[in-house]
Order: C-alpha cells, then structure tokens, then sequence
C-alpha cells in the first residue's frame, strides 16, 4: 500500500483523497453519519479509474479498513 496515500480534502473533516504514487487524487475516503453506523466509512475509486474492476466503492468500520479495502480493488487483488 506504499504507492497510495491520504491527505485531507479541501470539502472538509473526515474526508479523504486518495493520492497515487504520481500524484493523481484517484479516489476518496470519507465519514458518512447517515451511513449504517457499523460501516461508516465510505471508499471509492473516482470514475476515470474504474477500468475493468467490477467493485469501486464500499463501507467499513474504520477509516484503516476503507483505506485496506481500497488498496485491494486498486491493486485488484482478491
């Protein structure tokens, strides 16, 4: 996961961008109250980058579990 990091995105607290090796913001990670309070976390893959993955986006328990769960769908692991 050392190709993908975080940094605080401008539209607020508890929202992330996903930032690739290169620079590119290629996702986000956000805190959503009005999501099921178990999986609060939301992660997505911006659109220009879905390519060929059947999953993009999902919810987690934590913001480390959504960050995990997008390096799996960006790496396309399993």
């Amino acid at each position: 996961m050392t190709d993908l990091f975080l940094q605080p995105a401008p539209a607020g607290k508890n929202e992330y961008e996903v930032i690739a090796g290169g620079g590119q913001i290629v996702g986000r990670i956000a805190l959503f109250n009005s999501a099921l309070a178990a999986t609060p976390w939301m992660w997505l893959i911006n659109f220009a980058f879905h390519e060929d993955r059947e999953v993009t986006n999902g919810y987690e328990a934590t913001r480390d579990a959504a960050m995990q769960a997008f390096a799996r769908c960006w790496h396309r692991e399993t």
